[in-house]
């Protein structure tokens, strides 16, 4: 029964210490991978064998551990050497081949030479006189829009004053108009009076002549009546 029992918290301090070492084999996994992750290494991801700590025993703690991280460190390295190794031995062919040593020769014929050069240099030199007569044109036609600008602009100035010397000549016959109007009027006042004085005057020239014939013709009228007594008493008697 002591055995067992013995055992048994064996088994439990080994299980204890097999996953403390796990654990720890991971971090150090993940330290080495962040370390060299420069490198673009992909790294998998190992688990330790579960058997490992039955070949531990009892021996000391501390001593297992520094040669389990020693030995899991070294053989970590080693396979990443491998492997970054292989890696670009495998990336520098294809650098070579996407670019490869261009030779002087090659060089050479891709060099322009100087007749080559010629037409390139004519066609540049026209290109250059083609721009400086398209500058010379725009020039002339900028001028040219320049001076219609200016005629447009004393034209208007112009035709402003000629309008502004027609109000005012507007203004000052319609000045006059009512000037006029208002003359004739005053006149329309002073007129009846005179008219008046006339019709008087010419009343009163009526009204004499017509005394004289009424008094004429009373005077007709008792020759007459005094002719008929004369007659009518020579009858009588």
């Amino acid at each position: 029964m002591a055995k067992s029992s013995e055992n048994s918290t064996l088994e439990e301090i080994l299980g204890q210490y097999q996953r403390s070492l796990r654990e720890r084999a991971n971090r150090s996994i993940h330290q080495l991978k962040s370390a060299l992750r420069e490198g673009d290494v992909t790294i998998g991801e190992d688990v330790l064998d579960p058997s490992f700590g039955t070949h531990v025993g009892n021996e000391d703690a501390g001593t297992a551990w520094r040669e389990l991280q020693h030995s899991h460190a070294v053989n970590q390295l080693k396979a990443l050497l491998r492997q970054q190794a292989t890696e670009e031995s495998e990336v520098s062919p294809r650098r070579r081949k996407m670019s490869p040593s261009r030779s002087p020769e090659h060089e050479e014929t891709n060099m322009p030479t100087v007749h080559n050069l010629v037409p390139i240099i004519n066609d540049q030199s026209q290109y250059i006189h083609h721009l400086e007569a398209e500058v010379k044109f725009c020039k002339e036609e900028l001028s040219g829009m320049k001076n219609r600008v200016q005629v447009v602009v004393l034209e208007n100035e112009r035709l402003q004053q000629e309008l502004k010397s027609q109000k005012e000549e507007e203004e000052t016959m319609r000045e006059q108009t009512l000037m006029d109007a208002s003359g004739n009027v005053q006149n329309s006042w002073i007129t009846p009076d005179v008219d008046s004085r006339v019709d008087e005057a010419s009343r009163r020239s009526l009204s004499h002549g017509n005394a004289n014939v009424i008094n004429a013709a009373c005077a007709g009228e008792a020759e007459k009546w005094k002719l008929e007594l004369v007659s009518s008493w020579v009858l009588f008697s």
